[in-house]
Formats: C-alpha cells, sequence, structure tokens
C-alpha cells in the first residue's frame, strides 16, 4: 500500500473471519444422533445464530472443516467417537480460534466433567437439559471465543501477521 510519503508498505492479509467481527449471533455445531438434542439446543440458542446439525461424528466433522464455528455442543458418546476425539479434530481444523466444546451425557460426572475441561473442552452439560443452564454455557463460552477471536484479530493485525 502507498502512503502519502510514497513509501511502500505491507497490507496485513488475514482471513476473512480472523478480520470480521464474529456474528453478534454467533455460530454452533450441534453435534448429536438424538432429534430431541437438536429440537431442545435450536430452542435454547439465540434465535440469529447460524446452527449447523450433524447425526454422527463424520458428518460433523465434515460441517466443521467446511465452516467456522463458535461453538460445537456435542453428544459425549456419538457412537463411532468419543469425546476426545472429536476434541482432536476441533483442535486439527485450522480456524483460529478454535470452536469451544460443550459435551452434553446423561452420564455426566465430576470425573468426566474433570477429564474434559482438563483436556481443554469448555464444559459439560447433563441430560436431561435445562434451558437456564444450557443458555448460560452457551452464552459464557461464545464470550470466551470471541474475546480470543478479536485478540487474535488484534495481534494478526498489529504484527501484520499474514501480510504478503
Amino acid at each position: 500500500m502507498v502512503h502519502g510519503s510514497g513509501v511502500m508498505t505491507a497490507q496485513p492479509v488475514v482471513a476473512p473471519w480472523v478480520v470480521a467481527r464474529p456474528q453478534e449471533g454467533g455460530s454452533a455445531l450441534i453435534m448429536s444422533p438424538d432429534e430431541r438434542d437438536h429440537t431442545f439446543l435450536r430452542a435454547a440458542l439465540p434465535a440469529n445464530w447460524r446452527i449447523l446439525g450433524a447425526r454422527n461424528f463424520s458428518e460433523g466433522v465434515s460441517l466443521l472443516r467446511a465452516q467456522p464455528v463458535a461453538l460445537v455442543v456435542a453428544e459425549c458418546d456419538l457412537g463411532e467417537c468419543s469425546w476426545a476425539e472429536l476434541l482432536d479434530e476441533i483442535r486439527a481444523v485450522d480456524w483460529s480460534p478454535a470452536p469451544r466444546l460443550i459435551g452434553i451425557s446423561r452420564r455426566a460426572d465430576e470425573r468426566l466433567w474433570a477429564d474434559m475441561l482438563s483436556r481443554g473442552a469448555y464444559d459439560l452439560l447433563l441430560k436431561p437439559l435445562h434451558h437456564s443452564e444450557v443458555s448460560w454455557v452457551i452464552r459464557q463460552g461464545f464470550l470466551d471465543w470471541k474475546g480470543e477471536h478479536e485478540r487474535t484479530a488484534a495481534v494478526r493485525l498489529s504484527t501484520g501477521a499474514g501480510s504478503a
């Protein structure tokens, strides 16, 4: 880019999802084989959010790789994989920041919760789900993701990361 002084400076080139403000409404991927989970979570998520849905691990990972989301809300037992394998897939996706994983399970206990959090998941919700708890965890997870999103964008812009 040329400024009035005639000096050339590099214009940072940053992926659009890093520069753009996150959708005020946010985005989420719901992964569960149970249609009731999808129905409940869609009703609990804010109406202006972009919501993707997957019934299994393979479908969910395909969506995750194709579209950045702020949150992944997933059944801990997807049958073909564990929540830990899903967390590995989330980390492998090239979105910055990575989506926050919120697990849901009928068998949730303190041991599973501690294991998930120690490995990097955001939170674990016990089924049956409760609207107020789900709404609070979703909001906090989104605010955490959004804060990291804004810090990442600011650092990239200030350091010229991604410059051509």
